[in-house]
């Protein structure tokens, strides 16, 4: 179960989600974004690769299309890859989850209003949320901020080990212990309740991070370190 330091407080929509979308678009501004992905393998997909891959012999092309299938995650390549989830904060406590499996028109539909609308974006690790953006609309969000490269900047240390960008690292402290094991992303698992307040607290970590970022750009010491707070 997800520990929060900070409550979050969200709500859940798998119809209506451009309507849900555009009202948060008009009221907010900026917003935190996330996307949870899993790959469009099955879990029986992958046992018939594993199957067929003891069978296979010297056919190392066949072999390695079944390794492919077999080791396929939310991490994988955006062509194999859907976003199950996008969760859309405009406090450190408040957001919404869209749930995308229902009807993948859904993907469409938000990543259009994402890339049109001039409402400030925040995402942690942009690249890799922006190439699901990117391959449903060939176009990225006009105006955004990513968390992850403001952060590396203001630290500008080489030794990662030293200054950690991940956002549990950078935010962890605030919310509480709220990752979940990798295996819980998948397709079939997107009405979990763990997953959803995962996700949800993910966008409103990354406000709030945001935040503390824009606190710490105007103080006088001018830099970010690791939140010391006791949870």
């Amino acid at each position: 179960m997800i520990n929060n330091s900070i409550k979050v407080n969200y709500t859940v929509h798998d119809t209506h989600v451009g309507d849900v979308l555009y009202n948060i678009l008009s009221r907010y501004d900026p917003i935190a974004c996330d996307f949870e992905t899993a790959t469009i393998y099955t879990q029986k997909a992958k046992e018939i690769a594993k199957t067929r891959k003891k069978y296979l012999k010297n056919n190392w092309e066949a072999i390695r299309e079944c390794d492919f299938i077999i080791n396929a995650n939310g991490l994988s390549n955006v062509h194999v890859v859907r976003p199950t989830h996008l969760s859309v904060a405009w406090s450190e406590k408040d957001a919404v989850v869209f749930i995308l499996t229902k009807s993948y028109g859904s993907i469409h539909i938000l990543c259009d209003l994402l890339v049109d609308t001039k409402v400030k974006q925040i995402w942690h690790n942009a690249s890799y949320d922006f190439s699901f953006i990117y391959y449903f609309t060939h176009k990225y969000p006009p105006n955004f901020e990513d968390t992850k490269l403001l952060v590396k900047c203001l630290t500008s240390n080489v030794k990662t080990y030293k200054y950690p960008v991940g956002l549990k690292e950078l935010e962890g402290n605030y919310y509480g212990k709220w990752a979940i094991a990798k295996e819980d992303f998948t397709q079939d698992n997107s009405y979990n309740n763990d997953l959803l307040k995962y996700s949800a607290t993910d966008a409103c970590a990354t406000y709030h991070l945001y935040q503390r970022i824009l606190e710490e750009l105007n103080s006088e010491s001018n830099r970010l370190i690791t939140s010391k707070k006791t949870v």
